[in-house]
């Protein structure tokens, strides 16, 4: 069995999520939206249900600045995982500045997983301007960044 990667970037309405198959096949990406606890949790049941993923990354709330509902989806997604024995991990993100120390935006880090990983170019945001908000589609680069943070740890950590 491959070692598979499911990452889940909460946001205000779901979540934002990224598989991987090691060492880096992007196999799917993207946005689970629904105001609704019980769609959410069965639309995650069904991305483990169907790839299967040995771990399961999640950012590390302990530090983030996070709203209340987005802290009690990770919560949830972390029981979540652990029913469906799922290892689960948490990522600072100061590992992912770490992993991309150019970087200096969001942005700039999704323009950098978009180089490394095409198929995500057409999910690419123009960047924003001070005055607009987030586009939503830049939490799944922020859930691909935090596997890509975890596997580079992993990795240092094997050498």
């Amino acid at each position: 069995m491959k070692n598979r990667f499911l990452a889940i970037d909460p946001t205000r309405a779901g979540f934002a999520y990224a598989v991987l198959e090691a060492p880096e096949r992007l196999l799917d990406w993207g946005l689970a939206t629904s105001r609704d606890e019980i769609s959410w949790a069965k639309c995650l049941e069904r991305l483990i249900a169907r790839y299967s993923p040995s771990v399961l990354v999640t950012e590390d709330s302990t530090r983030a600045r996070r709203g209340r509902r987005a802290l009690e989806l990770l919560d949830a997604v972390e029981t979540l995982a652990l029913l469906r024995n799922v290892w689960t991990v948490r990522v600072p993100k100061e590992k992912v500045r770490e992993l991309f120390p150019d970087a200096c935006s969001k942005h700039d880090v999704a323009v950098a997983l978009a180089e490394r990983f095409p198929e995500l170019r057409p999910r690419l945001p123009k960047k924003r301007k001070p005055w607009t908000s987030e586009d939503p589609r830049l939490r799944i680069f922020d859930a691909l960044a935090l596997l890509m943070a975890h596997l580079a740890a992993e990795d240092r950590s094997s050498n």
